[in-house]
């Protein structure tokens, strides 16, 4: 009978022994630690450039669905978390929340989405242990090699080219710049006019527009009616254009010039910061001067694919808004910052970083398409797509009429 006991006994001690080795060597039992990568956004939530602030958000907000589960049907513990805030589309506020974002260790950025709040957070980024991946930014004076600002846009230089182009090709031998007075609008103006000169145009004048209180635009209006009064005395307004440079103010200029019919009568191209702007359709006056002058504006533009299309429309789900490319590039962009983070090791440089952010980068194929860097750090491919105001019966919309590419328009 004690024999039975210690026998018994001892079988309880060999059960023990061996359940606590199965957890020792078994590291699947029991929840694993969550390895948090948190990436940090930067969007025009309100102000100049708000229209597509809500795309923004909500494409970034796929991109974190879709990249944990990745990340979930991979086994893998890490985690994105987006950290994101408004920047009202001011330097001033951007250079604040970067100052936020740097001491809450936050490494990688997506955003600012204007050249004039990534322009004015540069040097603090390029100081700090921060990297900024910016969808949108195209500013020339931001190519700056071996910074810590990666554009997974083409420079400025490129869209400047294209117009210059695309206008010189429908005839325009003479151009007045009308700009929106910042750091973006004045580098385009001064880039275009050199750029259109050096074809054998010539640039006829520049007027600047800032603020949004009509009083001011009034004065800039007036200047504008002036300078194609004065060119008209002497030559036909066939071969004249106006290009103009602005974000969502657009609307209130167009409303503001709807009356003016020496202005309705010369042709107008834009750039990339006022192109498939939803408000432009929606204000009577202002799409309708918008077709009397065939406004025509370029943004970067690729060949679409399911992937790009599916996420199109999980946007215009959430926010019944259709995004532009540049919520699609900072998808891209949050998913290759993840992929990024997800291989870092707490101690890594920023330099580290920046040298596995080109790896991963180098590597991937998003929504965009493949994403080539040049020695700035920018993107060193795409197209253009030129789109038009045009009114289908009682419907206003965009439509694109053609594409440039490396000099070849289509």
């Amino acid at each position: 009978m004690e024999f039975k006991k210690i026998f018994s006994v001892l079988i309880i001690i060999g059960l023990l022994f061996s359940l606590s080795g199965c957890s020792d060597d078994d590291s699947s039992i029991g929840p694993q630690p969550v390895n948090t990568l948190k990436i940090g956004a930067l969007l025009p939530m309100t102000g100049q450039y708000s229209a597509q602030g809500t795309c923004f958000l909500s494409a970034l907000r796929f991109a974190v669905e879709d990249v944990n589960a990745d990340f979930e049907s991979s086994g893998s513990s890490s985690r994105v978390e987006l950290i994101w805030a408004d920047t009202q589309t001011d330097p001033t506020a951007a250079q604040s929340l970067i100052g936020s974002y740097i001491n809450q260790n936050i490494r990688l950025v997506v955003g600012p989405v204007t050249s004039s709040e990534v322009l004015g957070i540069r040097d603090r980024v390029n100081d700090a242990n921060c990297i900024l991946l910016s969808p949108s930014s195209t500013m020339i004076e931001l190519e700056v090699a071996n910074d810590h600002i990666f554009r997974l846009v083409p420079s400025d230089s490129e869209i400047v080219k294209a117009i210059s182009d695309v206008m010189w090709s429908d005839g325009i031998r003479d151009v007045i710049t009308f700009y929106e007075d910042g750091e973006w609008g004045s580098s385009i103006s001064t880039n275009l006019k050199e750029t259109f000169e050096g074809k054998g145009g010539t640039c006829v004048g520049t007027v600047d527009h800032f603020s949004i209180r009509q009083s001011i635009l009034s004065e800039s209006i007036d200047s504008l009616h002036n300078m194609v009064a004065s060119y008209a005395e002497d030559n036909s307004l066939s071969e004249l254009a106006i290009h103009f440079t602005s974000f969502d103010e657009g609307t209130l200029l167009f409303e503001m010039m709807s009356d003016d019919t020496l202005l309705s009568s010369v042709k107008w191209y834009g750039s990339d910061g006022f192109v498939n702007n939803v408000h432009l359709l929606e204000n009577e006056d202002a799409r309708e001067f918008a077709v009397k002058v065939e406004y025509t504006a370029p943004i970067f533009g690729f060949e679409e694919n399911q992937s790009y299309s599916e996420l199109i429309s999980r946007v215009i789900d959430e926010t019944n808004i259709e995004p532009g490319v540049y919520p699609i590039i900072a998808y891209d962009a949050l998913t290759v910052a993840a992929k990024t983070l997800d291989e870092t090791l707490d101690d890594d440089t920023n330099d580290q970083i920046a040298v596995k952010l080109r790896e991963v980068i180098s590597d991937h194929t998003g929504l965009t398409g493949a994403i080539p860097l040049n020695d700035y750090d920018d993107r060193a491919n795409g197209s253009y797509f030129f789109w038009k105001v045009v009114q289908n019966g009682n419907e206003y919309e965009w439509q694109h009429v053609s594409t440039y590419t490396d000099g070849v328009i289509e």
